[in-house]
């Protein structure tokens, strides 16, 4: 994953977009208007999404 956020880094570069690589469940989830998780919730199961979308 690491590889697609530094593609994404250098083709939609806006000063207003941060690409960043987390643990989602374990990271503090940065202020921001927009978080693109869905294909990451597919790997989890119902806690650790119910977890972090409360802290979102």
């Amino acid at each position: 994953m690491p590889e697609l956020i530094d593609c994404s880094r250098k083709t939609d570069k806006h000063p207003d977009v941060d690409f960043q690589v987390m643990d989602v469940v374990e990271d503090p989830v940065p202020e921001s208007d927009v978080v693109f998780v869905c294909l990451v919730f597919q790997h989890l199961s119902n806690a650790p999404i119910s977890a972090v979308i409360a802290r979102m």
